[in-house]
């Protein structure tokens, strides 16, 4: 199977690799697993203290005061969507790091921080997207999801506005949404076995979900020509320009200009007028020349050839 043609170029076919995401996902969960283990729990642990915290503290919250405890829950809530935001896109900077081939570092969770604002609001037209599509009978929301979930990673990796992410999300997402959609059900279904091993087997499998997801990503990323993104302010910056990406992503070179060239080849003409040397000869013999005759004079010079009368030995006088 190959890609669209254009002139004397083959384009590759396939814009993302299911298989080759996997493996990248397993190598790097292997190479780091305990540090990206660590880096989990921590996201988990710190929203779960957060919420603790906050329980204990409403606890001493008089019943009585209704108005009180609307203030004080609307406050946890706004926290809470804050450390949730911070930690998602420190896990996603996590996550690009590690396929980048540095190590898996807590610090790391809170770097893109100071996306935090951008991300909330890209979530929230995300999420009504989503809603407006899932009202329509399901399927127009599954398709918004799985053309629009890649924003938070054009947040982080390209720190674009949430409106431009959402854009460039759709825009990489072409000619590959049936394979990211086939790539969500495999991540159900390889969750599901990890339920059912007693979640034990749900840690690594999400490590590596997580990994392959990222690494999707990147390949739409790379797999997108520059002028698809046209537009999206902020995005060109970080992007090879379109002559940049059609030379690395062609199968077949262009070939050479003389080959388009309508006037004909010249054609040259054998010299068969000069005599041609054999290789390793003495100067000056000729190609064809008998061995037996004397140039010079005429004589036949081979050892064969028959004496004439005159000169036979023994010849009568």
């Amino acid at each position: 199977m190959q890609g669209p043609v254009q002139g004397s170029v083959v384009f590759k076919p396939e814009k993302i690799s299911i298989e080759s995401a996997f493996s990248i996902g397993w190598a790097h969960t292997k190479r780091q697993f305990v540090p990206l283990l660590l880096v989990t729990a921590v996201s988990w642990a710190v929203p779960a203290a957060v919420a603790f915290v906050f329980f204990i503290v409403g606890l001493f919250i008089p019943k009585d005061q209704a108005v009180l405890k609307t203030v004080y829950f609307f406050i946890t809530g706004v926290v809470s969507l804050v450390v949730n935001a911070i930690l998602e896109l420190g896990m996603i900077n996590v996550q690009l790091r590690v396929l980048d081939g540095d190590d898996a570092r807590v610090a790391d969770l809170f770097s893109a921080s100071k996306l935090m604002f951008t991300y909330v609001l890209g979530n929230f037209c995300f999420n009504i997207m989503l809603f407006w599509g899932y009202l329509f009978f399901i399927v127009p929301g599954i398709f918004v999801s799985i053309c629009v979930q890649f924003y938070s990673y054009f947040i982080v990796d390209k720190e674009i506005g949430p409106i431009e992410a959402i854009r460039a999300s759709w825009i990489a997402s072409r000619g590959a949404r049936l394979n990211i959609f086939l790539m969500v059900v495999l991540f159900h279904v390889l969750r599901s076995f990890g339920t059912l091993m007693f979640f034990i087997g749900l840690v690594p499998v999400n490590m590596v979900i997580s990994l392959a997801t990222t690494e999707l990503y990147r390949q739409l990323v790379k797999n997108t020509a520059p002028d698809d993104f046209a537009g999206i302010e902020g995005l060109h910056y970080s992007l090879p320009t379109q002559e940049e990406f059609e030379l690395s992503h062609r199968l077949v070179k262009p070939l050479p200009t003389s080959m388009y060239s309508s006037s004909p080849a010249p054609v040259v003409e054998p010299d068969f007028a000069s005599p041609t040397t054999e290789p390793g000869s003495e100067s000056g013999s000729e190609l064809g020349a008998d061995p037996g005759l004397d140039t010079s004079s005429g004589t036949d010079l081979t050892p064969n050839s028959a004496p004439k009368d005159d000169q036979q030995p023994g010849a009568m006088q």
